[in-house]
């Protein structure tokens, strides 16, 4: 028994004579009414950076067997969550839903949430709309009434994926420890996430031990640090970067920045010489994988078709019209478009067969970049498209004007500065990304013209809806570049809570007299609340206004549909906001396609590794980067499965489609993956043939089951394992089926599919 532990002990002591980590002192949960509960990281006390919004997803949980609530009540911990910050008491349970991966909660009115943290404040991001009575304690004071937003419209829910509808549960509290307590009182509710706020203007890093090849280096004392001046190298332009925090050998904290370039070069021209690459996405990542519900690239066929989705961080969208599967790969058909939303600097396009001939008009952010020209001359070839870009969110517009055959994409690659190079002797903390200047977007043409240094929150992600919602149809995505939510209800409101100085909401309306009143944080006056901000109103319909004493946003007699609307409101505090725009009439209706957040720092990170269908989240923050000697000893494995949720789906394609619920992300270091799923499936008719192939980043691995039914309605089982070599970073799993003729279908849940590192 004592030989794992005295193991253990000499990993750690290895790692402090040759490894570069950061120490995570324990103390005693404070305020805690957990019987037995384990010590927490002092996150006082453990050299981290923050400012602003920190995700911390909830999608896992696994029991914790000696620990008991106050009533002997069982006990969750996250999986994966090596400083214990988060206990779930009660009837609590995790999985794969129809509105993604959560963690629930039952009807139990004595079932709670307790958060340990540092910082100033706690959001929650919820699956879901509906009636929910949610109630927080703080730091074992008095209970506060429900806090959940009323009246809440459902169109978010039951979409495979979570919404992550933020909600604020504690906020304004004197920087500190803190320990909230959350309180389910009598409805069952599901959270996707939490977001730990440290509402500052400067980064704070808390004092701390760190060991740097056997060498102690401490901070002794918190160091608060400007986000954007004080570099030690490199000097920031209008156009953003990448930051570099870490504590220097004399036990000081320094800041080293990579600037944007400093300027924007197309095609041929464009350069990564000075930039690195953030993201790889496949155009089959942007889908649900489900057979009902929003028509987005998991179901594209080759039939042409009108498809959008964004992805987990609630800005990375892609959306086509007229567009069909081919090869594996994303067609354009004539006259059809693609559109592409990041966040970056620079983009390339790997696409996987090209005919010069096909000819498209391109844009970046409404600027033309390329007519009527031929730029994806060849097979499985990487394009520029931009680099140099100002560091924010962008968009790319692809329409294809002529060409029989057309250019095939495959992935789009997505850059973003180089992190800065770390000093000899230091201790990596954190990093970040510095948007550039916020230059408001000018025209109404349509949405593609995005304003520079902004945030894009799509509207299917991370907003509250209302009153009574329903989505608009895909048409829209033509102008929206996305799908587009929709109401005609008198007291609707749609709703965001972020950190930063400013928006831009971008919407439509149409109607008699539309009638919509803007509030920030619960005031409608501009000008007494925030004195210091400035609005903008930009609309094609010119009996539009805005009227800053009040809020209304009004128009006179009828309009017609208009889809080229901005909000604007800039130069408030630097903090959290919440943002609400509410329907007046029931004669006016409002379309929402994104709201674009002013901020001025941006980073990225991943969920917990042990989920399915969960990318890349972006916090209005710093990217943790620190390294734990915990975490390196306890050697946890990268893993990630998925469950079915879709009863018998069935299918009649020829061509490859995916399998309902047969998809899942994975966040590796490097090594190779382990794949392996199994299903019962049965065809209506004998000697037909049923097709199963595995996928990863889009690419064909292993080698195809092929199936034949020995008589009509014959249940058989499919299985396969393999290993797969892969890079370091996200990959997407997976599993597409086709049937030579007739109909295939996997009765019941009958099937799973599952990943782990090697």
């Amino acid at each position: 028994m004592s030989r794992p532990l005295q193991l253990g002990h000499m990993d750690q002591a290895a790692e402090k004579q040759f490894g570069s980590f950061v120490d995570l002192p324990k103390i005693a949960a404070p305020f805690t009414t957990i019987v037995n509960r384990a010590m927490v990281t002092d996150f006082s006390k453990d050299l981290s950076a923050q400012i602003g919004v920190d995700i911390v997803s909830l999608q896992v949980i696994e029991e914790v067997m000696n620990e008991t609530g106050p009533l002997g009540e069982r006990v969750y911990k996250l999986t994966g969550d090596i400083h214990d910050r988060v206990r779930f008491v009660g009837n609590w349970s995790s999985g794969q839903t129809e509105d993604g991966h959560q963690v629930g909660q039952g009807a139990g009115s004595t079932d709670f949430m307790e958060v340990t943290f540092y910082g100033t404040g706690l959001n929650i991001r919820a699956t879901r709309g509906g009636a929910r009575d949610i109630r927080a304690t703080v730091n074992g004071g008095s209970e506060s009434g429900n806090l959940f937003p009323a009246a809440l419209s459902s169109i978010m829910g039951g979409r495979n994926y979570a919404a992550n509808s933020i909600f604020a549960v504690a906020s304004g509290l004197t920087p500190g420890l803190q320990t909230v307590r959350i309180r389910i009182n009598g409805t069952n509710c599901s959270f996707s996430g939490m977001e730990i706020v440290n509402d500052t203007t400067s980064i704070s890093v808390r004092p701390g031990n760190s060991f740097n090849g056997g060498k102690k280096l401490s901070l002794l004392a918190a160091s608060t640090q400007s986000f954007n001046s004080g570099f030690e190298t490199g000097t920031l332009g209008t156009r953003g970067g990448r930051v570099l925090v870490y504590l220097k050998p004399d036990g000081t904290v320094g800041k080293a920045l990579t600037p944007a370039a400093a300027s924007q070069s197309n095609l041929a021209a464009a350069s990564h010489a000075s930039e690195v690459v953030t993201g790889i996405y496949n155009w089959r990542e942007f889908g649900a994988f489900r057979t009902t519900g929003d028509l987005d690239f998991s179901s594209v066929t080759n039939s042409s078709t009108l498809r959008s989705f964004t992805l987990d961080d609630g800005t990375t969208t892609l959306a086509g019209n007229g567009i069909q599967e081919s090869n594996h790969s994303l067609a354009i058909l004539n006259a059809g478009s693609l559109f592409f939303t990041f966040i970056g600097t620079g983009l390339d396009i790997q696409e996987s067969a090209g005919i010069p001939i096909t000819t498209f008009n391109m844009s970046v952010d409404g600027v033309t970049i390329a007519t009527a020209q031929s730029i994806f001359p060849g097979n499985n070839r990487t394009t520029k498209i931009v680099s140099g870009l100002a560091y924010g969110t962008h968009l790319l517009k692809i329409d294809r004007v002529s060409g029989g055959n057309g250019a095939e994409f495959r992935q789009f690659i997505v850059y973003g500065p180089a992190k800065p190079a770390l000093p000899e002797g230091a201790v990596e903390l954190a990093d970040y990304n510095l948007l550039g200047d916020f230059v408001g977007a000018t025209g109404t043409a349509n949405d593609v013209n995005i304003a520079a240094g902004v945030v894009r929150r799509n509207g299917t992600r991370s907003m509250f809806y209302g009153g009574t919602w329903a989505y608009a149809g895909m048409g829209f995505a033509t102008s929206f570049n996305t799908a587009v939510i929709r109401t005609g209800v008198s007291a609707s409101f749609v709703e965001l809570v972020f950190f930063g100085t400013g928006f831009d909401i971008r919407f439509g309306h149409f109607g008699t007299s539309p009638n919509f009143t803007l509030s920030i944080n619960g005031q409608t006056n501009l000008g007494t609340s925030f004195p210091t901000a400035s609005s903008l109103l930009s609309s094609a319909d010119g009996t539009f206004a805005y009227t800053s004493s009040t809020g209304v946003i009004a128009g006179t007699g009828t309009s017609a549909i208009n889809l080229t609307d901005h909000m604007r409101v800039s130069g408030l505090p630097l903090g959290m906001h919440r943002v609400r725009l509410t329907t007046n009439n029931s004669t006016g209706v409002l379309d929402i396609g994104a709201i674009d957040v002013i901020t001025p720092v941006y980073g990225t990170k991943t969920s917990y590794p042990n989920v399915g269908a969960a990318s890349l989240i972006g916090p209005n923050s710093l990217s943790d980067s620190r390294i734990f000697a915990t975490s390196r000893s306890l050697n946890i494995p990268n893993w990630a499965q998925s469950l079915a949720i879709t009863s018998a789906p069935s299918t009649t394609a020829t061509a490859p489609v995916p399998l309902a619920e047969m998809f899942l992300t994975i966040k590796t270091t490097g090594n190779p993956l382990q794949i392996s799923y199994n299903l019962s499936a049965l065809h209506s008719a004998a000697g037909q043939s049923a097709v199963f192939r595995v996928y990863v980043d889009g690419v064909l691995v292993g080698t195809e089951k092929v199936v034949s039914a020995p008589v009509a309605g014959y249940d058989f089982l499919v299985s396969d394992n393999l290993i797969v070599p892969v890079g370091a970073g996200t990959h997407v799993v997976a599993v597409l089926w086709f049937t030579g003729s007739g109909t295939l279908t996997a009765p019941g849940l009958r099937r799973t599919l599952a990943a782990r590192e090697l």
